[in-house]
């Protein structure tokens, strides 16, 4: 399965969730590993040239939905915060067909989004001349899924705050369960930008990122010393490479410099 959105705000906001709320933390990890999630504005940006200021989606419709364009008072996102904004003021003024009409419009504005961004993604396949191909998997290493998966402890309190009568007003110690269980894994949840930042690197192309402090941008690579053990009793070889590059400007590198991370391009 693959979910097509366009632009970085789905996935982001997906993200902020799941930390927010201590919830679905593992399924949102897992989908960009897995390719699940399909930015279709990086392909309409590095495989097209339109006429217009602007590669908003909006700003593309015309080129694939028609007749079927946008109509009604809400047709992008800062008119749909103001229709919210007066849906809840009719609400509260007790004004129940006022405000059935302004969230209708809200929701139809929904509704088209997505068929908008159906109806982009077809077209783009129909403009190819070969099918795509899925990208493989990209597996985690064992020791790194333990690093990053929440311990049996902060999952336990989890369960424990996820069975709790619905509606209820927390006990005093139901709370300080409730913080505690914020808390735990709050490091691990902060190591989890790294490999957010890191996965959103290999989908994008390198002018998107390599200007990024502490990026390192190799352009040729020449094996000084192929792989060995340096000491009979060493347990694991060793390589030494030379790298020409470019460094990010405000990059602090250092000798035996640790937690580097490799992203191989497509000629790796």
């Amino acid at each position: 399965m693959k979910i097509y959105h366009y632009a970085a705000y789905e996935k982001s906001a997906l993200r902020k969730l799941s930390q927010v709320h201590i919830a679905g933390e593992e399924e949102v990890d897992t989908w960009p590993r897995e390719n699940l999630l399909v930015d279709l504005y990086e392909t309409v940006r590095n495989s097209l040239v339109v006429s217009t200021r602007s590669y908003s989606i909006k700003k593309l419709e015309p080129l694939y939905m028609g007749q079927h364009l946008r109509a009604g008072d809400v047709t992008d996102a800062g008119a749909s915060v103001v229709a919210y904004a007066q849906y809840m003021q009719a609400r509260d003024a007790h004004d129940t067909p006022t405000a059935n009409e302004i969230l209708a419009s809200i929701a139809d504005y929904n509704e088209y989004d997505c068929l908008s961004t159906l109806r982009l993604r077809d077209w783009l396949l129909s403009l190819e001349e070969h099918q795509p191909q899925s990208l493989p998997a990209i597996p985690l290493q064992e020791e790194s899924k333990e690093q990053y998966e929440p311990s049996a402890e902060e999952l336990r309190l989890q369960d424990y705050l996820a069975n709790l009568p619905q509606g209820q007003a927390l006990s005093d110690d139901d709370r300080a369960i409730a913080m505690v269980a914020a808390a735990t894994g709050y490091n691990r949840r902060e190591k989890k930008q790294f490999w957010w930042e890191h996965f959103d690197r290999l989908s994008a192309p390198i002018d998107d990122w390599s200007d990024v402090r502490g990026v390192f941008s190799v352009d040729s690579a020449e094996v000084l010393e192929d792989w060995h053990k340096p000491t009979e009793r060493a347990r694991t070889f060793t390589r030494i490479t030379k790298l020409n590059g470019t460094l990010a400007e405000g990059s602090l590198l250092s000798p035996r410099v640790i937690g580097i991370c490799h992203v191989y391009g497509p000629s790796a």
